[in-house]
């Protein structure tokens, strides 16, 4: 899941443990966007990353091959609705089973 790796708490350093080259493309725009482009190799990936050229350095566009994989497969993602400040009720996040749920033990599972 590529963009789960957007989601590290220390972003710069999850994104970067493997990089073996790293290329900065200037500046190129995504949906109008002024944004930062820039190209990462590592063993097995090569991405790019198009970062936005503002105040808020989000994401703009995301593209990843895959060089070990038959085909070398390629994934685009374009955000290009970042929320900030959502409304999230707590209910949200509030599990309630259905009426006819069954809880079941959990049993310890121990390895070979």
């Amino acid at each position: 899941m590529p963009l789960a790796d957007l989601m590290y708490s220390d972003i710069y350093d999850g994104l970067t443990k493997n990089v073996v080259a790293g290329y900065y493309f200037g500046l190129s725009e995504v949906d109008g966007v002024p944004c930062h482009h820039l190209v990462f190799v590592q063993d097995n990936i090569d991405w790019q990353i198009w970062i936005e050229d503002s105040d808020t350095p989000l994401p703009r566009k995301v593209a990843v091959g895959y060089k070990d994989k038959p085909g070398v497969p390629r994934y685009l993602a374009v955000i290009d609705d970042w929320n900030m400040t959502p409304q999230v009720a707590k209910d949200e996040f509030t599990f309630t089973p259905p009426a006819d749920a069954k809880e079941v033990e959990l049993v310890q599972v121990t390895p070979y």
